[in-house]
């Protein structure tokens, strides 16, 4: 394959020929990602998400073996440090918790930067993150819209509320909102959820709640 080739099949390949010497492309690219997790961390103040978080979540941790633990000082542990790594990880690179555990940490200056231990990071951690924030999930919505209020002088006197749905491609035998019906997706071999989503006139997401598709279309009526 040509030069020219291999420019239009891989454009990130221009760089080397603009920097030839290889670090310099990984020292810009490395730059660029801890830019946006600083803005991200720039925002959660700004939001007054560490506080709210320090102040909801306790800083116990369940163990693989479903015992509550208590979690030592260190930041590592501590839930509302988890909390931050998951909103930053969803800010900087929207994925899964096994990206965030295998790739993301370990490409980006994320634990540095929050003071944090990327080995102790592990997919099931960030899972239980997952959980100690949906348990807060009416609190955390209604402070995020004050302080979006605040901070955009939002008039919250026009929202706007539409739904939509997403499938599982498994038994989904946990989920007791996951039915089988009509599919937007075309995939009415899989069971499925719906999400509703408010927003503001300006196009803000300010809430959301998952229902079972019989609720949801009960609640379009």
């Amino acid at each position: 394959m040509s030069n020219n080739g291999i420019q239009q099949k891989y454009p990130s390949y221009q760089l080397f020929n603009l920097y030839p010497d290889i670090s310099i492309v990984f020292y810009i690219l490395t730059f660029l990602k801890s830019y946006y997790i600083f803005l991200a961390e720039e925002l959660i103040k700004r939001l007054q998400l560490d506080k709210l978080f320090e102040e909801l979540l306790d800083r116990t941790d369940e163990s693989s073996s479903g015992r509550k633990a208590e979690i030592p000082f260190q930041r590592i542990l501590r839930n509302n440090i988890l909390a931050e790594l998951l909103v930053i990880s969803r800010f900087c690179e929207p994925s899964s918790e096994l990206y965030i555990a295998e790739e993301f940490i370990k490409q980006s200056a994320v634990c540095e930067i929050l003071g944090i231990d990327g080995e102790k990071i592990y997919e099931n951690r960030l899972y239980r993150g997952l959980d100690k924030l949906i348990e807060q999930k009416e609190k955390l919505q209604q402070r995020l819209k004050e302080r979006l209020g605040e901070l955009f002088e939002i008039k919250y006197d026009i929202l706007l509320y539409d739904v939509t749905s997403t499938y599982f491609e498994g038994a989904s035998e946990g989920n007791p909102k996951a039915q089988r019906g009509y599919s937007r997706d075309s995939r009415g071999d899989c069971k499925q959820v719906c999400i509703g989503l408010v927003v503001t006139k300006e196009g803000m997401p300010i809430g959301y709640e998952v229902f079972s598709l019989r609720d949801a279309f009960g609640r379009r009526q």
